[in-house]
């Protein structure tokens, strides 16, 4: 496997006890593949905060691609405005950036296609408008 892989994804890991999950932290990759994200340092400590603080969760990391509709283009920075959405409206438990503000400078429809458990299935930023 190539460590540079050039699609970008967001992962989320979760705590699992019996049949609830807890959302424990949202992180994403751009240019390597998520085994190796959370193989690194300082996923390895924050694996060793999940196990501590929460003894009796098995942990399970859930894996999201990132795409663009209507042609626009993946890009760094929008990952990673996506990424601080986010962990801004699910508040997982260890994340502690990105709790205040997105910074997000356009307009987005995050749709969550696969399963959520206690995540929004959408979440959309921007400026909308109807007429009545």
């Amino acid at each position: 496997m190539n460590p540079q892989d050039d699609d970008p994804y967001l992962y989320a890991i979760w705590g699992r006890f019996g049949s609830s999950a807890r959302l424990l932290y949202i992180g994403k990759t751009y240019d390597q593949y998520a085994g190796f994200r959370l193989a690194q340092k300082d996923h390895a400590r924050r694996r060793k905060t999940m196990m501590r603080q929460y003894p009796r969760h098995r942990l399970v990391v859930s894996l999201g691609e990132v795409k663009m509709s209507y042609g626009g283009k993946v890009t760094r920075s929008r990952v990673g405005e996506v990424e601080r959405q986010l962990i801004l409206t699910n508040r997982p438990d260890l994340n502690r950036q990105n709790l205040q503000n997105h910074g997000a400078k356009w307009a987005y429809v995050i749709e969550n296609s696969g399963s959520f458990g206690t995540m929004h299935r959408q979440l959309h930023f921007g400026l909308f408008g109807g007429k009545s």
